[in-house]
């Protein structure tokens, strides 16, 4: 845990988890990105590369990467980040890849999640109810090959929708719609207005 005033907010915050295992998975799925390959090391690093992504000299920054801003902040949005909500929506982004990248990346860490929250449950009941956390959490990291390989578990979820023709169900989008319907005072160049038309409308062609 941090102990230092810079980090005390980041830290075991299940949101900014959420937002950096979003820009993992994009980073995963665009190869052709230039930032594809720019994986995120320490734990640190981790924290200070979602703390700084809107400065400009930053690469995810709307003036240097306007699409990874645009996913970053889509994921954000979906979470109830009010800064995500207010977040500014650069000019030329590429749709409906965008919309379907923040959908995909979405549902597919809910996925994740519940599958570990799983094996993590399954492991608890196996052992004594006097056992630490840390043994449960051993026995669950030698079921999955170690929690950290979960990541793997995200080319999974886009072969997923790859094979659905990146097409939603309904009860998907009428999730995402729910979310969406609780954006307050979104500005007209906001993330926050622009998930409320442009993104629904765009997903609302490619629902079942």
């Amino acid at each position: 845990m941090f102990t230092t005033s810079k980090y005390e907010r980041l830290a075991n915050c299940l949101q900014i988890e959420f937002m950096i295992s979003a820009l993992d998975m994009f980073l995963e799925f665009n190869h052709k990105n230039l930032y594809a390959k720019a994986r995120i090391g320490s734990i640190v690093t981790r924290y200070a590369f979602t703390r700084y992504q809107l400065m400009k000299i930053f690469p995810c920054s709307a003036a240097a990467n306007g699409n990874v801003h645009m996913v970053v902040h889509g994921v954000g949005c979906l979470m109830g980040l009010t800064r995500s909500q207010r977040a500014y929506v650069p000019e030329y982004i590429g749709l409906p890849a965008i919309a379907h990248n923040i959908a995909m990346i979405y549902f597919g860490n809910i996925m994740i999640g519940n599958f570990v929250k799983e094996i993590i449950s399954k492991s608890y009941m196996e052992k004594s109810k006097n056992s630490e956390l840390s043994a449960i959490l051993e026995a669950a990291s030698h079921k999955t090959g170690g929690l950290a390989a979960m990541r793997g578990n995200a080319s999974q979820v886009y072969d997923h929708y790859e094979k659905q023709g990146f097409r939603f169900i309904r009860s998907e989008f009428d999730t995402l719609r729910k979310l969406v319907k609780n954006f307050k005072n979104a500005g007209a160049k906001s993330m926050g207005y622009w998930m409320s038309h442009s993104f629904l409308a765009t997903l609302r062609e490619y629902t079942e």
